[in-house]
């Protein structure tokens, strides 16, 4: 039984918990204003690629970030691109805007995280194979989801970069041991999950609602076909490229998801599309 004392404690040491969550996520860099405008701009049915190369504007990291990919053997180039126009209209605004997006957080990313037994690189390279999968899943579907999925996709486990400098590792390691699931482990240490955290991170930045919401249900999407997306892409990225945090794979939400999307009888033909897409990014 918890007296009064020991539950005002808990109160009181969770909301400094809290806050020191919210120093660290508003602490973090803030969005390229190029990478904002550009997920604004994805998401607008009236425009398309030729109006996202004024918006990348005198960005020359981003500019030469672009043209390499569109002249890279993983976007099938055969003709060598000069112009940003042409290299973008090649690539498509969800790939542009995964690209400004993960250019921005790879950093934070590839961090080593010890409380969720993640080495140096490993969480960067979930991100970007769930990325890739939200991409060819949504390619598959009869009705898209949102042109940003694939960036919330990538963005997906990016609370995981402010809640790992408060976990702490000891405390981690006997749930992991247990069989706890990833957001079960935070919010028995925390009170709050790296889904909602991320969430938060997305919204200060100023990247729109449904990116946001789709962060925070990724584990739990409902009806939402983003969350979905992000949430099987997810699973599939788990399976086809694990890594040694076998321990953090996600549920059976993934069956709802499948349900929501609508693509049972597909899914074989969508996991060798993205096991092919694996091997030529050498993510396996």
């Amino acid at each position: 039984m918890i007296v009064p004392e020991q539950k005002e404690d808990h109160v009181r040491d969770t909301l400094d918990i809290h806050n020191q969550l919210l120093d660290i996520a508003d602490n973090l860099r803030p969005l390229p204003q190029s990478a904002v405008a550009l997920a604004s701009a994805v998401v607008n049915p009236r425009l398309g690629p030729r109006d996202l190369a004024p918006i990348i504007g005198k960005d020359t990291a981003l500019i030469g970030l672009i043209l390499r990919e569109a002249n890279s053997a993983a976007s099938g180039a055969r003709d060598r691109i000069g112009s940003l126009e042409t290299a973008v209209s090649r690539l498509g605004g969800t790939r542009v805007l995964s690209l400004a997006v993960g250019d921005h957080v790879h950093s934070e990313l590839d961090a080593a995280m010890p409380c969720y037994q993640l080495s140096a690189g490993e969480l960067g390279r979930h991100s970007t194979a769930v990325a890739v999968a939200a991409e060819v899943l949504n390619s598959h579907l009869r009705s898209r989801a949102n042109p940003d999925v694939v960036t919330a996709a990538l963005l997906h486990d990016f609370g995981k970069v402010v809640l790992s400098k408060l976990l702490d590792v000891a405390a981690a390691r006997p749930l992991i041991e247990a069989g706890e699931t990833t957001a079960g482990l935070e919010r028995d240490l925390v009170a709050v999950d790296h889904a909602d955290v991320g969430a938060y991170i997305a919204e200060a930045w100023g990247l729109p609602e449904t990116l946001v919401d789709t962060i925070r249900n990724h584990h739990n999407p409902g009806e939402s076909r983003e969350a979905a997306v992000v949430c099987l892409a997810d699973s599939l990225a788990h399976r086809l490229a694990p890594s040694d945090h076998s321990w953090a794979a996600p549920d059976a939400s993934d069956v709802a998801a499948v349900h929501v999307l609508g693509v049972g009888d597909d899914l074989e033909v969508i996991e060798d599309e993205v096991t092919r897409r694996y091997e030529t990014e050498s993510l396996i």
